[in-house]
């Protein structure tokens, strides 16, 4: 409850950083996993210098950073800085990491687990312009249009004469009765 008995206001969820926005845009679980233990390899051993660098040409790293779309635009946006010869990316001289950055790059594999996971209990759409679809619709017209051209499966009844006395019907005087 708010002021004099008012709902509060609920606000839009604030913008995205440049940060966000680039973990965001990258498409693999893989991807933002490495991403994570790179960052995290940093922040927890920042003077240990054989974690400030990245060679882009291991196999591991360039299947994936390297081939994946978006993954060196998140490193970039993270702080990461291409080194002189362009084949390896390193950490800036005076650039730390904290957990905070380790804690964005796992928020954005949560956001994109879910995505997943959404995209995965949601039915495909119907297309109409979809081939097969197409195939069976023209398929059942035609069917309905046979069946039209078709005498009828089913004969109307017709009224059968059945005789007094018949096994069927009984009269009163079948049964016994004289007054009636």
């Amino acid at each position: 409850m708010g002021y004099a008995g008012y709902k509060a206001a609920k606000l839009p969820p604030p913008l995205p950083s440049a940060v966000q926005s680039a973990l965001w845009a990258v498409p693999s679980q893989e991807s933002l996993e490495i991403i994570e233990k790179l960052t995290k390899n940093v922040a927890v051993n920042p003077t240990e210098e054989k974690f400030k660098r990245i060679r882009l040409t291991n196999s591991k790293i360039k299947a994936a950073l390297v081939d994946v779309p978006g993954a060196l635009e998140a490193l970039l946006a993270l702080g990461w800085a291409r080194d002189e010869d362009e084949e390896a990316l390193v950490v800036p001289k005076g650039r730390y990491f904290s957990m905070a950055e380790v804690r964005l790059i796992d928020e954005a594999r949560d956001r994109l687990r879910k995505r997943e996971r959404d995209a995965a209990r949601t039915k495909p759409s119907r297309n109409p312009s979809n081939e097969a679809t197409a195939q069976i619709r023209a398929q059942m017209e035609a069917d309905r249009r046979e069946r039209a051209a078709k005498e009828p499966v089913t004969k109307g009844s017709v009224a059968q004469k059945l005789g007094s006395g018949s096994a069927m019907m009984a009269t009163p005087k079948d049964i016994g009765c004289t007054d009636c």
